[in-house]
């Protein structure tokens, strides 16, 4: 009778406990919004289901935190506006600017490298470092800071003189080159797939970026970079298995 007891006694109070955590952990759950562009292999969309780097990076994180995630795909204009506006609550894959920085919250801790490169269409007539015949030439490219310092770059060390041409995200840009609107496009890695048909000719330094949220949303960051803190010590390998 004192051991049935007992076990009963035992039963509730472990149901009790996961009661308990199941409710603690739903009040302390949050939904996140992540603003993003065309994700490439960062963010892929497939039958309803999101994946890639982004994807897997913010579950690491929601192992410390308990977020749940909504993402918003937009322009990078529309995605500031959102993000300045509280509808969004980070943006992933951002590059140091000092505007950028000026206007907006950038973490204090990397999320990733990108490396840039130069692209052409397969049959285009260029090889690899052929930067001095790109003089005259169309560039494609998204109107991110780092990239347009490519471009420059690109000039001056060359004495190039060549026309930019700007679209919302990287998939009107390589879009544009399979159609030949455009004679060499500057692109990211993390926005390119295997599936894609483009030659690469050149390529620059690795770029690290950043997420970012608005100068109000500190107290989120400050959650965020703790995850990472975490994440890093107690997972250190994480980041590096995504590539």
């Amino acid at each position: 009778m004192f051991l049935s007891k007992s076990k009963k006694i035992f039963t509730f109070v472990i149901i009790s406990l996961f009661l308990l955590c199941n409710s603690y952990a739903a009040q302390n759950s949050r939904i996140v919004k992540i603003g993003y562009l065309d994700g490439g292999e960062f963010i892929k969309y497939q039958t309803r289901i999101y994946s890639g780097y982004c994807v897997d990076y913010l579950e690491e994180i929601s192992n410390y935190t308990n977020w749940k995630y909504e993402f918003v795909q937009d322009t990078w204009e529309n995605l500031q506006e959102q993000l300045g506006n509280g509808l969004i609550d980070f943006v992933f894959m951002v590059h140091y600017d000092e505007k950028i920085a000026n206007e907006f919250l950038l973490s204090s801790m990397s999320i990733g490298e990108e490396l840039v490169g130069v692209y052409v269409n397969p049959e285009a007539d260029l090889y690899y470092g052929d930067y001095k015949r790109l003089d005259d030439m169309k560039v494609g490219l998204v109107n991110f800071p780092v990239y347009v310092e490519k471009v420059d770059r690109l000039e001056t060390t060359y004495n190039l003189n060549v026309k930019k041409q700007f679209y919302q995200n990287a998939a009107e840009v390589k879009e544009a080159l399979k159609n030949n609107e455009i004679d060499f496009a500057i692109l990211g890695n993390v926005f390119n797939s295997p599936s894609d048909e483009i030659k690469l000719i050149g390529l620059f330094e690795y770029n690290p970026y950043y997420c970012m949220t608005s100068k109000e949303n500190k107290p989120l960051m400050d959650d965020f970079i703790s995850a990472l803190r975490r994440s890093k010590i107690e997972n250190p390998e994480f980041e590096s298995s995504l590539y």
